[in-house]
């Protein structure tokens, strides 16, 4: 009994460092400098009291953005870019307004953004995109309002992937095909 835990507590210390050893980490799932991003991402977001609240809204947005896109069936790398001084002139923007993200007097999480691309200097104003998640009144933990704020964007930024996609705007975005 004893030498079986300790068995576990050597395998439970020994194989993150074995990882190291090797030079296995998170950080290699990361693209490399090396691999441009087809597309990149800008968001902007309302300003608060609290600017790194504003930079972290930005980046999860951004997350949920390169998620939903990729689960939709968009293959190329989408690049974030933190701050105007990042966008880069040769790849293509996809700018995103923050309208807002909160939870509505009914309890549901709105999410509502605008968005424009830019491809090759030619801007294209693709509209105002707005999801809803809901959450339910007596089952009100962090979790599933943090699911109802997923579900909110996921659900706006579907349209605007399916947007991309009906007008051909960039290569790559294809709508999915229904069984």
């Amino acid at each position: 009994m004893i030498t079986n835990s300790l068995r576990h507590i050597a395998l439970a210390t020994l194989l993150p460092l074995g990882l190291l050893a090797t030079g296995v980490h998170a950080a290699e799932a990361k693209p490399t400098a090396a691999e441009k991003p087809a597309l990149q991402v800008f968001v902007s977001v309302p300003p608060t009291f609290q600017p790194m609240l504003d930079d972290d809204i930005a980046r999860t947005l951004a997350y949920r953005l390169e998620d939903t896109f990729r689960r939709q069936g968009y293959k190329g790398i989408v690049g974030f870019a933190a701050h105007p001084s990042d966008i880069k002139a040769e790849v293509p923007l996809l700018e995103l307004t923050l309208v807002e993200w909160r939870v509505d007097v009914t309890n549901n999480v709105q999410c509502t953004f605008s968005a424009k691309l830019t491809d090759a200097g030619k801007e294209t104003t693709l509209g105002i995109f707005a999801g809803t998640g809901i959450t339910w009144t007596r089952a009100r933990d962090r979790w599933r309002l943090a699911t109802a704020f997923e579900d909110s964007a996921n659900d706006a930024l579907k349209d605007l992937y399916r947007r991309i996609a009906e007008q051909q705007l960039l290569p790559g975005f294809e709508l999915k095909k229904k069984k």
